[in-house]
């Protein structure tokens, strides 16, 4: 049984999942990694922020965020191992531009144990018309992050704001996207949209 489950955790992809955590609600690595697990993947999880819960509640939250140093002496630990060998990498919300780009690096050192890495890109920049990070990130993400990427899940705020591309009707909507292939990403998933052109158009 014991070969049977090494055997198992050996050939499931490995996924590497650098989100965000609550200790009450879903939302970011505790809403990814219990699904993951149950589809086969092998998942591992980096927190960028700890919270007591979702910042919409009345009272805010409380907690911590992970600090760029910190974080990259996990990476350096998992590649002195050689566990830096990752399948499939999945990023989410932060608010430090340092952690971006200590992430950035360890997307290209991973790269380098395997070339043909998946990177699925969600640039958490705000919704609404608003920002919830600083608005900086937003070329941190447009010049280091989304030439990696080969999946990109902006929501319509995020999408608008990377590329600079207001979307009201479909031809927008296929701007917005050839405007992220052209830096480099494969496929694109657009949540949130609504189109003033069609109004009978579905909404995603």
């Amino acid at each position: 049984l014991e070969y049977m489950l090494l055997k198992r955790m050996i050939s499931c992809p490995r996924v590497l999942s650098i989100q965000s955590h609550t200790v009450y609600g879903f939302v970011g690595n505790k809403a990814a990694t219990f699904p993951l697990q149950s589809l086969g993947f092998n998942v591992d999880a980096i927190n960028t922020v700890s919270l007591s819960n979702h910042p919409d509640y009345p009272n805010r939250c409380k907690g911590f965020g992970l600090l760029p140093n910190d974080f990259k002496s996990l990476i350096e630990g998992l590649s002195d191992n050689t566990l830096l060998n990752y399948d499939a990498i999945l990023s989410g919300y932060t608010k430090s531009i340092d952690v971006l780009l200590e992430l950035e690096s360890a997307i290209k050192l991973n790269k380098q144990y395997n070339p043909s890495l998946i990177y699925f890109l969600d640039p958490v920049l705000g919704d609404n018309g608003s920002y919830y990070v600083p608005s900086e990130l937003t070329q941190i993400y447009n010049d280091h992050l989304l030439p990696l990427a080969t999946v990109i899940t902006p929501n319509y705020f995020e999408a608008e704001i990377l590329s600079g591309i207001k979307m009201n009707t479909i031809d927008d909507v296929i701007n917005v996207c050839n405007y992220f292939h052209n830096k480099g990403v494969k496929l694109c998933i657009l949540k949130g949209v609504k189109l003033l052109d069609d109004l009978n158009h579905l909404n995603v």
